[in-house]
């Protein structure tokens, strides 16, 4: 059956189907193969660099070979792969990334790609092993290059580049470019690239890169590369060179470029400069150079290596200001290029030098050269060995530096040729600083020289030729050169001849390069002034042998000098009008002064030398000295020994005509090693010492010194008229100089007495040996100070001072003095066995202790206070004697104030001790004239009229006042109470005793005093006020003293009048007392006087003065009265008024008689009577008792010299006695009262009794006895009373009749010893 179409479109879609499925098992099948065989890639490694070199004719070495599948078809990866490796170019390959074309390489039976990427290509090309292709034949080389343009054009449609670079290498440099990326097409003949690029270490960002070449191989290429940056930043240029100073600097370039290539050459180069920025800071400011526009153009010969450039006319902007336009032109092949350039300003081109100097380390010791000026017609041919230029100086200038000298607006012609250089220069009214070379630079009107400098290998040499050089200061023609040859010494040669110079100005033309620098400074220093007539100058020889010790070389310096200013040392005063002649030769100085004058001392031949200027060079000057000491002084004060032997002298201030010598050896490498050596022989001179201020007299030995080293010899001199042996020592301590002066004196009582005041003479005697050292500081800066000690035993001194300070002859007291301080004050502190110290501040300009304080004993010295203080604590005084010391000091302090007697107007004066201001202390135990006082506490304060004492004791507390005119106004004694012990009595008479039997009446002191609390052993002044003074010279009086207290009252006043006729003292006064036995009591006795007042009168006076009562010259009267009271049987042991009479004695007698009346005591109304004293004997005739008992009457005498009792008593009873009239008052007062006046009318009749005793004996042992009695009836109790007038006349007749009987009876006996003798002798008359 025949088919249909359906029939045969069914068939063949069938076997079409059965085809496909085939194929596509078959492909899947294929693909799965090539999976599975890619990751087996690197097998084939090998094969694959077969393939490729048998393909590419080439030798393509590959590191590591892999393969995988991406997307739709396999990738190949290629790593380190070189695919040349000739002289001439090196290509290597960090990776190639392939993308297979995998069906166009089935369709093609060859290897397509898809895509073809290189990534960290690197490309080296060396344009120097290239040889020009049309003078050689083909190498091997750019068979390679050819090889590689035609694999980069022909085999691959398109490819990419990232991360790679392009080195060139030329004969003259090495360049580095950065391809950081690059599309490349080809199409056909066509090829274009499009990427960026960078040139290695010069820019951080990358200029736009464009290629558009047409040919099929290299040597067809043409067409255009075309390069554009903007904003191109050079920070990695900046980096390299500038490291840490990178960030100082700024760029923006910004240019575009083509360049026309044919033949497979570029042919010409033409930038277009856009605005460029060069920013940077130098000199703490910011500066910007632009160049806003300009063309470039540089064109090749041909094929070959040689270019030509030339520039527009460019205009460059310095801080947006015009600073210079330029062009350029220029040649090169690869051995040498040839640069013109118009002008050149050097001025603001100085500013970029500090990026030069710190990139080229070996310009920064020109940094200070500071170019300016300009440089014309510059002509700069270089090559790779040699350099050669030629141009004008146009006001050219520079600063010294690094041995350069320094000069301004010079012109001249500069040709340098490789090693050589000549420069001709000429400049008018300049200076030239030769940067050191000598002092200041040289003024100059005019200036001519030629200057040469060659160098090699071997040698350089630097000439300066033809110089002349005039000045308004001196003309100078010179030659010099210096040659330094390879392991050789330099060799300068210089002559220089200058003419009427001024020596001032000598300084400023000392080479000092040849002249050691102690030489220099010191002829810089030596000479001011002069008129120099000629000077030359000649050098020649090796500078290192200078100065030619060895003889290898010369040099001289000669000159002639009148009318001198000559400084031999710089720190000496110079001499003047000085002759001299001024030599140097070689390593030697001579300048010899033949007339001068040194600070008023003539000088003549005065040699000044250095033996040898190198090494330790030392100045002598040696000269004799004769002149005044005051020019030795001055000379001194105004030398280096100004702070030694020159404050030494000015110290000791010496005067008169002294001769000497003096020498100074001056290294001049180290001038504090300075040695200055003199010698001053005194004769009779006077020394005037400032601080302390002595003035010294016959001053005889010699003085030396070394430097700041002081000795002496034989030195002796008085001070005051006390001769003093010393010995000096001066030195440097530290940053002072230290005179130590050591002392010793031996002064005799002669010596030192004029020195002591007359009141204190007689308290030091014999001799007083002491040594002492004086110490002086004298500061560099400040004021000078001093250090005194003083040590003495005393052993040969006497110190007659109150005790505990008394120090006989041979025994040893040690004394210790000290004073420190300076040119206005002074500490002065002394002790003696640590028993007394003493500290003052005494201020040099017042002339006066300001602050004084002496302690006496143990006591704590406190910090002293303005003023003179005196402190004490010791054990025991005697008060007199120390009284007396007082005051004989106070005595001989002059009077701090006075009156200048000049016409200036008058000012306070101060004594140089004054008196003390406050005397304090306490004292244990003082024997006040016997009394003694304990734990006695004092201050004694000086007032404006008088000093105050205020003392505290356990037996007083008051306040004294001695007056400052104590003979006018003496003392006022105020106390609050005083209560003094007995005194022990002796026999033996004391100083004080003998002294003041001496006294007078003028020396009585006027006194005021008051005390509200007075004791004396027992008695109880109480209150006790008193006023006392020396109303004349032969008269001192008491006045108005009075004692009270409760119930006593004491008052007297007194006269002792002492002159040649007389010495005699009189008191008088009363003592009231209203209970006299509390008062006796209070002696410790019992008085037998009881329940009794007494009021009493006296007036008293004997022979000698207050001080010399005695008994023996006793003259006056006694008055007193008791009142009513009793007599009582006691003891009267002790009290003298009751003794004299015995009264005690009267009353044991009576009781044992009457015993029922007086055993209780015997009463009285009153006992009163007058007692008369007559050379010491108490005489009464009138003394009576009006008793209760009885009535009693005492004649008699007591002498109270030998104490014995003469009396005689007559005792008449009352009738009724005191016993009746007791008991009648106890029955019936009615009745007491009737027997009262009953016994009363009988006591007046007096007619009941009399008993007559005698008192004899002494006062202590009296003897009493009865001598009679008499007694008579009396009738009483009648019954009846008389007719009054009976009875009472007859009781009147009788009671007078007995009465006056017996009182005649018994008066007779004892009338004769109650009176005195004058009394006596007129009534036996």
């Amino acid at each position: 059956m025949k088919k249909t179409f359906w029939a045969y479109l069914n068939t063949w879609l069938n076997r079409l189907y059965k085809t496909l499925a085939v194929l596509l098992v078959l492909m899947a099948v294929l693909l799965t193969s090539a999976r599975i065989f890619l990751p087996h890639a690197h097998t084939f490694k090998n094969n694959l660099e077969d393939y490729i070199n048998s393909v590419y004719q080439g030798e393509i070495e590959i590191g590591e070979l892999s393969a995988g599948w991406h997307k739709f078809g396999p990738t190949l990866v290629v790593k380190q792969v070189v695919l040349s490796d000739s002289e001439a170019l090196k290509v290597e390959i960090d990776e190639i990334d392939i993308g297979l074309d995998f069906w166009g390489t089935l369709k093609t039976q060859q290897v397509k790609a898809n895509n073809f990427t290189l990534v960290g290509a690197s490309i080296k090309i060396d344009q120097t092993v290239i040889i020009d292709a049309g003078t050689k034949k083909q190498t091997s080389e750019e068979a390679d290059i050819d090889a590689f343009s035609d694999l980069i054009l022909n085999q691959f449609k398109r490819f990419s580049v990232r991360d790679s670079k392009i080195l060139i290498k030329t004969l003259r440099r090495e360049r580095t470019i950065l391809l950081n990326k690059l599309a490349w097409h080809n199409d056909g003949n066509n090829h274009k690239g499009i990427g960026k690029l960078e040139i290695e270490g010069f820019s951080s960002n990358s200029a736009k890169l464009l290629i558009d070449l047409q040919g099929d191989k290299r040597e067809n290429l043409k067409g255009k590369i075309y390069i554009e940056g903007n904003n191109i930043n050079l920070a990695p240029w900046f980096d390299k060179h500038l490291k840490e100073k990178a960030d100082q600097f700024s760029t923006e370039v910004n240019f575009s470029s083509w360049m026309n290539v044919a033949g497979g050459y570029f042919t010409d180069l033409h930038i277009n400069l856009g605005e460029n920025t060069f920013a940077w800071d130098s000199f703490e400011q910011q500066h910007v150079l632009k160049i806003p526009e300009g063309n470039v153009s540089i064109y090749r010969d041909g094929q070959s290596s040689n270019y030509s450039m030339q520039t527009s006319n460019i205009e460059v902007l310095f801080n947006e200001a015009p600073w210079t336009e330029f062009q350029l032109q220029a040649t090169s092949t690869p051995t040498e290029s040839l640069t013109n350039i118009s002008t050149v300003s050097l001025d603001n081109l100085w500013q970029l030098f500090p990026i030069i100097k710190d990139n080229i380390p070996e310009f920064e010791k020109y940094s200070s050269l500071q170019l300016s000026g300009d440089l014309t017609n510059i002509q700069i041919r270089t090559s790779a060995e040699k350099l050669q230029l030629a141009l004008n100086l146009d006001d050219v200038g520079w600063n010294a530096a690094n041995g350069i000298p320094g000069i301004e607006q010079i012109s001249g012609r500069l040709l340098f040729d490789n090693d050589q250089i000549q420069l001709d220069v000429t400049s008018e009214n300049n200076e030239i600083d030769f940067d050191g070379g000598f002092s200041r630079p040289i003024p100059f009107n005019d200036l001519k020289a030629t200057v040469n400098a060659n160098w090699s290998e071997r040698f350089w040499k630097l000439a300066v030729s033809d110089v002349f050089l005039s000045s308004d200061e001196l003309s100078v023609t010179a030659n010099v050169q210096f040659l330094q040859e390879v392991d050789q010494s330099g060799v300068l040669s210089l002559y220089a001849y200058a003419e009427q110079g001024d020596a001032s100005k000598a300084q400023y033309y000392l080479p000092l390069p040849v002249m050691s620098e102690s030489l220099v400074e010191y002829l810089t220093a030596a000479i001011f002034h002069g008129d120099v007539k000629q000077a030359g100058v000649l050098f020649n020889g090796p500078v290192a042998t200078f100065p030619f010790t060895d003889n290898s070389g010369i040099f001289i310096v000669d000159a002639d000098v009148e009318q001198a200013k000559y400084q031999f040392e710089q720190s000496w005063p110079a001499i003047e009008k000085a002759h001299l002649n001024l030599n140097f030769t070689n390593d030697s100085m001579l300048i010899t002064a033949y007339d001068g004058d040194l600070m008023g001392i003539q000088t003549k031949d005065v040699v000044v030398g250095i033996e040898s200027l190198s090494g330790d060079s030392i100045l002598t000057v040696r000269t004799p000295v004769t002149t005044e000491v005051t020019n030795v002084t001055n000379l001194m004060v105004a030398s280096p020994m100004a702070e030694s032997v020159g404050e030494t002298l000015t110290l000791i201030n010496p005067k008169g005509q002294v001769k000497g010598t003096f020498s100074l050896d001056l290294p001049l490498g180290d001038t504090e090693k300075v040695v200055a050596k003199g010698i001053i022989n005194f004769a009779n001179n006077e020394v005037f010492l400032q601080a302390p201020e002595m003035n010294f007299s016959h001053v005889n030995g010699q003085l030396s010194f070394n430097n700041e080293l002081i000795t002496t010899k034989d030195i002796s001199l008085n001070w005051r008229g006390m001769p003093i042996n010393l010995n000096v020592d001066g030195r440097i301590e530290d940053d002072y100089y230290q005179v130590d002066i050591d002392l010793l004196a031996n002064w005799q009582k002669q010596h030192y007495d004029p020195q002591i005041p007359e009141n204190l003479r007689s308290y030091v005697n014999g001799q007083l040996d002491w040594q002492g050292k004086l110490s002086l500081f004298i500061p560099e800066e400040g004021e000078l100070s001093y250090d005194f000690n003083l040590d003495s035993n005393l052993e040969n001194a006497i110190l007659s001072l109150p005790e505990p300070y008394f120090k006989p002859a041979e025994k040893q007291a040690l004394l210790k003095a000290s004073a420190k301080g300076g040119a206005n004050k002074s500490t002065i502190e002394a002790t003696l066995d640590e028993n007394l110290r003493f500290y003052g501040e005494l201020d040099h300009q017042k002339i006066a202790f300001l602050r004084t304080q002496l302690v006496l004993g143990k006591e704590k010295m406190l910090l002293p206070t303005d003023g003179f203080h005196i402190t004490t604590d010791l054990d025991s005084i005697v008060y007199q004697p120390w009284h007396e010391f007082i005051f004989d000091i106070i005595n001989s302090i002059p009077d701090g104030s006075g009156v200048d007697s000049s016409s200036e107007p008058a000012e306070e004066k101060l004594a140089f001790l004054q008196a003390p201001e406050r005397i304090r202390g306490n004292i244990k135990n003082v024997d006040l004239f016997g009394q003694t006082l304990t734990d006695v506490d004092f201050n004694l304060l000086a007032k404006e009229q008088w000093w105050l004492l205020q003392l505290n004791a356990d037996q007083a507390r008051s306040r004294m006042k001695f007056f400052h005119d104590f003979q006018q106004n003496g003392l006022e004694v105020d106390a609050d109470f005083i209560h003094l012990t007995d005194v022990p009595e002796t026999n033996e008479v004391s100083d004080e005793e003998e002294t003041a039997s001496q006294i007078s009446p003028a020396d009585i002191p006027k006194v005021k005093f008051n005390c509200d609390s007075c004791k004396y052993q027992q008695l109880d002044f109480g209150k006790v006020l008193f006023e006392l003074e020396n109303t004349s010279s032969t008269v001192a009086t008491l006045r108005s003293f009075s004692a009270k207290r409760k119930n006593s009252d004491l008052s007297l006043s007194g006269v002792w009048q002492k002159d040649d006729e007389q010495n005699k003292t009189s008191i008088s006064g009363a003592f009231n007392s209203k209970d006299i036995e509390k008062e006796i009591n209070k002696f410790d006795m019992e008085s037998g006087i009881k329940d009794s007042g007494l009021k009493s009168s006296y007036d008293f006076n004997w022979q000698g003065g207050p001080h010399e009562f005695n008994l023996a010259s006793l003259n006056g009267q006694y008055n007193f009265k008791f009142d009513d009271g009793y007599l009582a049987d006691v003891s009267d042991k002790g009290a003298r008024l009751l003794s004299i009479f015995s009264f005690q004695s009267l009353v044991r007698k009576l009781t044992l008689d009457f015993r029922d009346i007086f055993s209780e005591g015997m009463f009285y109304d009153d006992i009163k009577g007058k007692i008369t004293l007559v050379n010491g004997v108490a005489y009464t005739d009138n003394t009576k008792m009006n008793g209760a008992a009885g009535n009693l009457t005492v004649k008699g005498n007591t002498n109270l010299v030998t104490n014995k009792l003469d009396y005689k008593m007559s005792f008449a009873p009352k009738v009724t006695s005191s016993l009746p009239i007791i008991v009648g008052w106890l029955v019936n007062p009615l009745m007491g009262a009737a027997i009262m006046v009953a016994d009363e009318a009988i006591q007046k009749a007096e007619v009941i009794s009399v008993i007559n005793f005698e008192l004899t004996g002494s006062v202590d042992e009296p003897i009493f006895k009865e001598v009679d009695r008499k007694s008579r009836d009396v009738s009483v109790g009648k019954s009846k009373p008389d007719k009054p007038k009976a009875v009472e006349g007859k009781s009147e007749a009788d009671a007078s009749g007995v009465t006056g009987a017996e009182n005649k009876l018994q008066s007779s006996d004892v009338e004769n010893k109650a009176l005195p003798e004058k009394k006596q002798d007129a009534k036996n008359g």
